[in-house]
């Protein structure tokens, strides 16, 4: 799904990230493997990998109150 919301214009993939993978897919798992920091705010749960292992898992406010590598992430994109 990354590569196609990559595809897309920004207001183009803000609707279907809203209309099919937060709204249609309500109540279902989703998992949205991405480099894109544009989604993580609208996530439930984020799953934050580093040298691959699992570094964090949080919300996005969890993840920027409290872990630096997160934030430090952020700020490079």
């Amino acid at each position: 799904m990354d590569k196609i919301l990559r595809a897309m214009d920004k207001k183009t993939a803000a609707i279907v990230f809203d209309e099919v993978i937060m709204k249609a897919l309500a109540g279902k798992t989703r998992v949205l493997a991405t480099n894109d920091v544009d989604w993580l705010a609208r996530s439930d749960r984020i799953v934050l990998m580093k040298d691959g292992r699992v570094h964090a898992v949080g919300t996005y406010a969890e993840l920027r109150a409290s872990n630096e590598y997160f934030n430090n992430t952020l700020k490079q994109k």
